[in-house]
């Protein structure tokens, strides 16, 4: 996973590579492929930046990155669509061979914790998975989808989702090898 820092005030950024949302779709279209949309919405890394800091929210962005490696393959792609969102493409998976891969996710987010001045801070997120084949609409549609099954899942409070982008084309964080 790609994580780098713009050397200034140490803002992390995902660099951008491997197969977008886009890819993916042509490739369902052309192959009668199938890959599922794996989503994640992220619950408590705002307020890790405003209790613990912002350097205890970029550790906790740095583990997270390292569960992310871990629990997915060398073929899928992820992406940080926003403070607390993440995406990722599950080539080759339907929704149903990919729900082991969401919960592992789900279990090892809540393992990750990060402290600063004696306190603690964890994340929680709730996941939608939709599936990508040759009857997808285009990728906005197919963000759309998992948007929505993560609004009906998220805790009372918790802070709504970012308007995905399709310009965001799930590509922000990928293999290295």
């Amino acid at each position: 996973t790609v994580l780098r820092t713009d050397g200034k005030r140490k803002n992390y950024r995902f660099q951008v590579q491997g197969p977008t949302a886009m890819d993916v779709l042509e490739k369902a279209k052309q192959e009668d492929s199938r890959s599922a949309l794996l989503y994640l919405d992220l619950h408590g890394l705002h307020e890790i930046n405003a209790k613990l800091g912002h350097a205890a929210g970029d550790r906790m962005l740095l583990q997270l990155s390292k569960v992310f490696r871990e629990k997915t393959g060398a073929q899928d792609t992820i992406a940080r669509f926003s403070g607390h969102e993440f995406a990722v493409l599950l080539a080759g998976k339907t929704p149903a061979t990919a729900g082991p891969v969401s919960e592992a996710l789900l279990q090892a987010i809540k393992a990750v914790s990060v402290k600063a001045h004696e306190q603690h801070g964890e994340c929680s997120a709730v996941s939608a998975l939709v599936a990508i084949t040759k009857d997808s609409g285009n990728a906005q549609q197919v963000l759309a989808e998992a948007l929505k099954q993560c609004a009906e899942k998220r805790p009372a409070g918790a802070p709504a989702p970012a308007a995905a982008s399709p310009a965001l084309s799930m590509a922000a964080v990928s293999r290295t090898g």
